[in-house]
């Protein structure tokens, strides 16, 4: 359900001229009630009076005045305006998910003379051909309030598999989860990059215990993003194994 609710100020103003102060209040209040039941209100006279907050006295005076602006549908009353509102909301979420898994989808499964490359996350596999990095498709509004849900979940995430856990977001964390959601395509592509980085086996020391240099800041740098989301820490570099094999070998002649 969306949390916010589109308001036109100059729709309402024009509506309400004749409306008194107190009549006002009583309105606001059986909107914002409306939102939260979907555009539907209780059908009683006692269930309006009890939203507005207004006394039985007031209501007798307010109350036609208020109701004039609902619409009867079976037992309930129905704000018609801000059911219209609810509804398009609901359309504009489901739009921006389906957009956003979709870009999510495309960063991590290319394109190859035709078929599908491996994605990632499954095989763990690092691949020298980079995958394409679709044009953002979240609006400043989504990316705005997504990073709050995205630093959330990396606590989360963080707290899982023993990363260093976060405390605050400041303003440049703030810019830099922005920046990478709008790349990724939002909170499914976080996750996703989230997901990478919990089984990427450069991240990870020879105990299985992440890099002591790995945290939220470094994830966020625009370069090391860029290089999980393809795949390119899926694998340790061969040169850490040929060096832990010249190690052993030296080991042994001593």
């Amino acid at each position: 359900m969306a949390d916010w609710m589109a308001f036109n100020v100059a729709d309402y103003v024009a509506n309400t001229l004749h409306l008194t102060t107190r009549q006002h209040g009583g309105y606001i209040l059986l909107i914002c009630a409306a939102w939260n039941g979907k555009g539907f209100l209780p059908g009683t006279d006692e269930g309006l009076r009890a939203i507005a907050k207004l006394s039985p006295r007031e209501w007798k005076d307010d109350g036609p005045a208020l109701k004039a602006f609902l619409t009867r549908r079976g037992e309930a009353w129905v704000h018609e305006r801000v059911e219209f509102e609810w509804n398009d909301a609901q359309s504009l979420i489901a739009a921006k998910s389906k957009a956003g898994k979709e870009g999510a989808r495309k960063r991590w499964q290319g394109r190859s003379n035709g078929k599908p490359m491996a994605v990632p996350s499954d095989s763990h596999r690092q691949t020298d051909a980079p995958l394409p990095l679709p044009r953002p498709v979240t609006t400043t509004r989504t990316v705005e309030a997504g990073a709050a849900a995205a630093f959330a979940a990396y606590q989360q995430s963080a707290e899982q598999h023993g990363w260093p856990n976060p405390q605050f977001m400041n303003s440049t964390r703030r810019y830099a989860i922005e920046e990478r959601l709008r790349e990724c395509g939002g909170l499914e592509g976080w996750n996703a990059a989230l997901e990478a980085a919990s089984t990427a086996e450069f991240l990870k020391g020879t105990d299985g215990r992440c890099q002591r240099w790995f945290d939220l800041d470094w994830l966020l740098k625009p370069q090391n993003f860029t290089r999980l989301m393809e795949g390119r820490y899926a694998e340790r570099h061969r040169d850490d194994k040929q060096q832990s094999g010249l190690g052993a070998a030296l080991a042994g002649l001593a």
